[in-house]
């Protein structure tokens, strides 16, 4: 009720109807099995080592929705990336995997895991997955990154909202080299608090300024 209360003086209410449509929407829950390996973080770009990635992210996936638990309860993240980097074809590799051990390696999970490194392992190139190359962060931009940075805190203490919610400091490099990105920062309730003070700040419209020991925001 409290809370009900703020919304309604703060004129808030639209910000949750906009939070409450991406969680009511199936979509949002829906996580095909083939698409799972993309969540992973890993150092390299290799085809065969994508190919490997994807199965086994694939078979946790589904055994994570079967068991109706976390998927880091069933295989965490920098396991199924030294798996791929490595990929392993005998229970004694597999072992040697950090988090995995020679005990899981013998049982179902190892079998099922070796099962998803050859079917990795036998695929064409051409069936292969492809990542994405990630664009390197200019280092010139590094300065604007930084404004960026600190008009985000300004901006999210004066609305009372966890600069988190707002955009990450991926999305901050986005921005920081494109106006047009593609980012939650720049839409909605995202766009009011923060985004369109980003973009007036990326075109010298609004500057920092340090007043009374504390940085504020002026127009220009």
């Amino acid at each position: 009720l409290h809370l009900d209360e703020v919304m309604k003086r703060e004129g808030r209410h639209r910000w949750m109807d906009e939070e409450m449509a991406v969680l009511t929407t199936p979509g949002t829950y829906q996580n095909p099995l083939e698409d799972a390996w993309q969540r992973i973080k890993i150092r390299s770009d290799r085809p065969k080592v994508l190919a490997v990635l994807r199965e086994v992210a694939a078979w946790r996936e589904s055994e994570a929705q079967r068991r109706d638990i976390p998927r880091n309860r069933v295989v965490r993240d920098e396991t199924l990336a030294e798996i791929a980097l490595n990929g392993p074809e005998t229970v004694e590799e597999l072992g040697h995997v950090r988090g995995i051990g020679p005990d899981m390696a013998r049982g179902k999970v190892g079998t099922a895991l070796l099962a998803a490194v050859k079917k990795g392992l036998s695929l064409p190139k051409d069936e292969c997955p492809k990542g994405e190359k990630r664009v390197h962060f200019p280092p010139e931009l590094t300065p604007v990154l930084e404004m960026l940075k600190m008009l985000l805190k300004i901006q999210c203490a004066e609305a009372g909202v966890a600069a988190r919610l707002v955009a990450s400091a991926d999305e901050l490099e986005l921005l920081a080299m494109n106006d047009n990105a593609d980012i939650p920062a720049l839409k909605g309730w995202r766009l009011e608090i923060f985004g369109r003070a980003a973009l007036a700040l990326k075109n010298g419209r609004v500057a920092l300024t340090l007043k009374d020991r504390r940085i504020s925001k002026i127009e220009t």
